[in-house]
């Protein structure tokens, strides 16, 4: 009963706001530009995941640092294809287009967090917990940067919404001092 009433809310807000264009709106095209941004560094995060979980020591060693340099390089990326990006992006388009996206995008990076924190005591043995520790926090700041590039795509009335991207933040920010 519940999710009846919250799914006939959301299909009227969609509707609602599906009716609330103006010629400042952001094209589709230009939203699915974010997408794409936001499947990249989901991507990135799943590679990063998948060389954690399979790092056994110094010698798997190079494979751990080019992953991670891939979500450097995917952040970086991501903000200077974000920021040319025209008009702003509704709530329809966000819901549409974006959702999906910051979700995988969540998950990965969690799960990517999560078995850091795991491998953590491996990774320090094998000398890897600077260089792990540093990455990450270059990682932590380009993505409050890749997350305010996408929050300045929405109208300012909207920008409250775009703050559940700061929850992927929040989620690894709090990990991330879990790895100190």
């Amino acid at each position: 009963m519940r999710f009846t009433s919250a799914f006939g809310a959301v299909a009227t807000f969609v509707a609602v706001a599906s009716a609330q264009t103006n010629p400042g709106d952001a094209s589709d095209a230009d939203v699915a530009i974010v997408a794409q941004q936001l499947s990249n560094v989901g991507v990135a995060a799943l590679n990063l995941d998948y060389a954690v979980t399979n790092f056994t020591g110094p010698s798997s060693g190079p494979a751990l640092q080019s992953s991670s340099n891939d979500v450097v390089t995917a952040l970086t990326n991501g903000i200077s294809n974000i920021q040319p990006v025209q008009g702003n992006i509704t709530i329809t388009q966000g819901v549409q287009q974006l959702l999906t996206p910051t979700n995988l995008l969540n998950s990965n990076v969690t799960a990517a967090v999560n078995d850091t924190i795991n491998r953590k005591q491996l990774l320090v043995d094998s000398c890897y917990g600077p260089t792990v520790l540093s990455t990450l926090n270059q990682q932590y700041n380009l993505s409050l940067s890749f997350r305010d590039a996408i929050a300045s795509k929405f109208a300012e009335s909207n920008r409250g919404l775009v703050t559940s991207l700061a929850a992927v933040n929040r989620s690894v920010e709090l990990r991330y001092w879990q790895l100190l």
